[in-house]
């Protein structure tokens, strides 16, 4: 059983929860979610440690930062096409995705780092899913 006191925890929104959960169980994560299920409670610590920066768990404490996020990577991280379909004005967008790039480092306008965003994603879920957190 992994140690539910390992890394940083917090409570997250209901909501936050609720569009991780719908967003894990999406076709393009079920064979990243495969592959972790097949890693022991000790690896997926370890991975958690190693892999998850402080700094995105506070992201995940905003739902607005977690929405805007999922809402660009559906949308093939063109901004323009997600401030439409969000009704957000683009520059409202645009501050919100510089925010999650100034807590975790990682411009998730850059599919390189929208793609550690999303597994970062698929690996905090796993952790909390093991966790029961």
């Amino acid at each position: 059983m992994l140690d539910a006191r390992a890394g940083q925890m917090f409570s997250l929104d209901d909501d936050t929860v609720k569009l991780i959960e719908s967003e894990m169980k999406t076709k393009s994560n079920v064979f990243l979610l495969n592959d972790l299920a097949a890693l022991s409670d000790e690896e997926i610590l370890l991975l958690y440690r190693e892999q998850i920066p402080s700094g995105f768990l506070k992201v995940l404490s905003e739902p607005e930062l977690v929405s805007s996020v999922l809402e660009l990577f559906k949308n093939n991280l063109n901004v323009s096409e997600t401030s439409r379909v969000s009704f957000l004005h683009r520059n409202t967008l645009l501050y919100r995705l510089d925010k999650v790039h100034r807590l975790t480092g990682l411009n998730v306008k850059s599919f390189e780092d929208a793609v550690t965003f999303k597994l970062m994603m698929v690996l905090f879920y796993e952790y909390r899913k093991r966790t029961n957190n």
